[in-house]
Formats: C-alpha cells, structure tokens, sequence
C-alpha cells in the first residue's frame, strides 16, 4: 500500500518496473492517465483499485503474465481494455467489477479462466 490514498498526480512508474504491489496505488484518485512500461510482468491484488480518476484506455502490454484481483476494481471512468498481453492467461476476482463506464472489452482468445466477478457492475459492458 505504497501510495495508498496519495494525492498524486501521475503514476511513477519507470521503464524498468516488472510488478505493481498490493494495493500501491490504491484510492490514488487524481491520476487521470496509466502507461504501463512494457517491461511490468505482474499487477498484484487492488494494485489500481478505486482510482476513480483513471479515465479512457488501459493498455495491457506485451510483458503482462499475471493479474491479481481486484486490480481495477471502482476505477468507474476507464472506457477501454486494450490487451496486448499474449503471455496472460487468466483474469483474477473482480479485476474490472464496477468500472461502470467501461463500453469496450474484446477478450483474446489466450484468456482461458475468467476470475469470478470479473466484470460485475460493468453495466455498459455486455455482451463481452
């Protein structure tokens, strides 16, 4: 819980990061915008979760191998989930659950375990 409810401004995440921790930047809600280095490898449990300023497209990049849950759970302005990440094959619990503005998923055929919840209260969503 590094940054945990910190008023940052933008996420300082370096070009040689390879894991977000538990709950870094949780409830970090000034953050408007996320780029993940492509060298990250691993978001851990509530690494995002409720960074309701977040808003537009996350992009999953190449290096992505595991997500835990709740990632980005309540981050309700995201718009978009962009995976580029070929080498991740599951979703945790409730990765994306009440991003409620969320419109555009398209899951790549590679995802082959969908945590439970996942999706809950993405009500712009559906049909996935």
């Amino acid at each position: 819980y590094s940054f945990k409810g910190a008023s940052i401004a933008e996420f300082p995440l370096t070009e040689y990061l390879t894991s977000v921790a538990i709950g870094a930047f949780k409830e970090c809600t000034k953050v408007k915008k996320l780029e993940l280095p492509l060298s990250i490898t691993t978001l851990e449990d509530n690494a995002f979760e409720a960074c309701e300023g977040l808003e537009g497209t996350i992009t999953l990049p190449k290096s992505l191998t595991r997500m835990g849950n709740y990632v980005f759970n309540r981050c309700s302005n995201i718009t978009e989930i962009n995976f580029e990440c070929a080498k991740l094959t599951s979703l945790g619990e409730r990765v994306f659950s009440n991003c409620s503005n969320l419109t555009k998923v398209e899951l790549p055929e590679f995802i082959n375990s969908i945590g439970n919840n996942c999706f809950s209260f993405c009500i712009n969503v559906f049909p996935l």
